[in-house]
């Protein structure tokens, strides 16, 4: 089955506020950290069972290299939050 991950409105506000707090720190660090997030999408989109799950239906994952986590559940449509 081929997914699709779709962000809610909370979860993109909080990585437009965490790619300008990267940003703010170094430059650079925000588009840094906006890729990493989309190269996570594309993974989860890949292979979505392959991240633990936190509890019940809802799985997590870690954004490489940032101190930063998605938690998503498997739909037709993934939809990825950065809290529960």
């Amino acid at each position: 089955m081929s997914y699709t991950v779709g962000f809610t409105s909370g979860a993109l506000q909080d990585l437009r506020h965490a790619q300008a707090w990267y940003e703010d720190k170094v430059p650079g660090l925000g588009s840094r950290f906006a890729s990493a997030v989309e190269r996570q999408a594309r993974s989860l989109e890949a292979m979505p069972e392959k991240y633990r799950v936190a509890r019940k239906d809802i799985h997590l994952c870690s954004v490489p290299k940032f101190p930063f986590e998605l938690y998503y559940r498997i739909k037709g449509v993934l939809t990825a939050d950065t809290r529960t």
